[in-house]
């Protein structure tokens, strides 16, 4: 019997558009984390430094994580879309990716100014209760065991300069928004800037192979169909992690005002197991004996 090609299927693991806080509209620096840990729907979500920044969680269809960007500090917001301790694992040739819809007002030209990565907690997961110096960073060790992946933008570029870094980062850095911690995968050059539209930026990663991580990035501007930046790059260093477990969107001291999330997306997209070849081929394998067996009869009985 004959099985039809199986291709690669997609895993959404957080399609997350903020309408689930519990304090909607409300500064999270204040009222703490928002939001429900439920994915693929949704996942409770985590102001970084929040002594200096503030992020205002709005419920909507979309609704919207609105984060306030300080003049004297970086800030992020991070969730997880898998429970620490149970990541999601590449195995090679699967890929993961997160989508991330935003706009932003007063970009100024700051080099990895605005990022977006995947990372991998190292099972140690933020707790409802951690605010203030506790999630500063740089006051505890609550990051030293995350590493991942990042693509950090400069959201105003003027003159041909460094427009995104392909990051990776190491265990180890007790900040995870310090750009001290990152290494540079591949630092493209160009013009960008980013205007008053809507954007969707993209990170995907797909695993090739022991060190080595497939890394590619886009920056779409989806108010006028344009893409503005894309990128990719083949990064080999034994530092890559192939389990991934949260989302992290952070913002450089003087970068933009503001920086607006309306959905978050993370799929992950299997390669297809071998069996499913084997079977197909076979598939097709019986069916062109029967075809020839068929063809063969006509002849003789003609």
């Amino acid at each position: 019997m004959l099985a039809a090609p199986v291709l690669p299927a997609q895993t959404v693991l957080l399609n997350d558009t903020f309408s689930t806080a519990t304090n909607s509209g409300s500064n999270m620096a204040t009222v703490g984390p928002q939001g429900t840990q439920s994915p693929p729907s949704s996942a409770e979500w985590f102001l970084i430094d929040s002594t200096n920044a503030s992020a205002t969680y709005t419920n909507g269809s979309p609704g919207s994580l609105a984060q306030v960007i300080p003049s004297t500090a970086n800030s992020a917001v991070i969730a997880y879309f898998e429970t620490p301790g149970n990541q999601q694992t590449l195995n090679v040739g699967d890929s993961i990716a997160i989508n991330v819809s935003f706009t932003v007002s007063g970009p100024t030209n700051v080099a990895d100014g605005i990022g977006f990565g995947l990372f991998n907690s190292g099972s140690t997961a933020l707790a409802p209760t951690q605010l203030g110096a506790n999630l500063g960073g740089t006051t505890s060790g609550n990051f030293a065991s995350y590493a991942g992946i990042a693509a950090l933008i400069n959201p105003n570029v003027a003159t041909t300069a460094t427009t995104t870094d392909l990051d990776s980062r190491a265990t180890g850095s007790n900040d995870l928004t310090s750009l001290a911690s990152y290494t540079a995968i591949n630092s493209p050059t160009g013009t960008a800037t980013i205007g008053t539209d809507n954007y969707m930026a993209t990170l995907s990663l797909t695993y090739a192979g022991a060190g080595n991580m497939g890394v590619g990035f886009t920056l779409n501007d989806t108010t006028t169909s344009t893409t503005v930046a894309a990128y990719s790059a083949a990064g080999t260093t034994s530092t890559f992690p192939t389990q991934f477990d949260t989302v992290f969107i952070d913002g450089q001291a003087l970068a933009a005002t503001t920086l607006t999330l309306s959905t978050v997306n993370v799929v992950f997209t299997p390669v297809p197991e071998p069996p499913v070849y084997v079977l197909c081929g076979g598939g097709l394998a019986v069916l062109a004996a029967a075809s020839s067996w068929r063809r063969r009869r006509a002849a003789r009985a003609a």
